[in-house]
């Protein structure tokens, strides 16, 4: 058997690499929940201290908006949509890249994109939800398996996170009070840390 051959089948990709994090991305979105129903509930006016805005943010300089943002959601249909796909890239990015990668260094990372976005909105208008993050999670998981799954053909993984891009990133429909901008900024951000990621972890 030619061993070389066979190394050759396997990848970083070819197992988890870390345990627990079906664990790590439940536990996030438990606290995504939480907040989540906080601020609903309007508990002592504390929503007003967890929502960002251009003016709460960048005029006010009340920057640790741009973070709690993140862990609310406008209503039930809101926190369902993006809770389903934050689990699912929270494992995957848990698993493979381990829980310092998420949520710590990508919620924070989302945060600083969270003000990049608020610089594009008029003052008042209010941006919350976790919609940036999983963005972000899924263009850097994309753009690591495109360096990192090198038994395919460059062609091959090029069509396959084309395909997968198609299919999560892309909506069917379009909403206007969808963040559509803060959703791409994510994504650009993520397929940015992807490649940087790589290079400096490339070993």
């Amino acid at each position: 058997m030619d061993l070389n051959k066979f190394e050759l089948k396997k990848s970083y990709l070819s197992k988890t690499q870390y345990s627990h994090g079906w664990i790590v991305s439940l536990s996030f979105i438990l606290v995504i929940i939480v907040f989540s129903n906080i601020y609903w509930e309007n508990f002592f006016d504390f929503n007003f201290l967890l929502e960002a805005s251009h003016k709460e943010v960048l005029v006010k300089n009340k920057y640790w908006k741009a973070w709690t943002t993140t862990l609310i959601h406008g209503d039930t249909t809101h926190l369902l949509s993006n809770s389903s796909m934050l689990l699912f890239w929270g494992f995957m990015s848990a698993a493979y890249y381990g829980p310092i990668f998420y949520p710590l260094v990508s919620f924070f990372i989302n945060g600083l994109l969270t003000i990049l976005v608020l610089n594009f909105y008029p003052e008042n208008t209010i941006l919350l939800g976790s919609s940036g993050l999983v963005f972000f999670l899924g263009g850097h998981w994309v753009t690591l398996y495109i360096f990192i799954d090198r038994q395919f053909s460059l062609p091959k993984r090029l069509f396959k996170a084309f395909g997968v891009a198609l299919i999560l990133f892309f909506p069917s429909t379009f909403s206007p009070n969808t963040s559509y901008l803060a959703h791409y900024i994510g994504l650009v951000g993520g397929i940015v840390f992807g490649a940087g990621h790589f290079f400096y972890k490339k070993n």
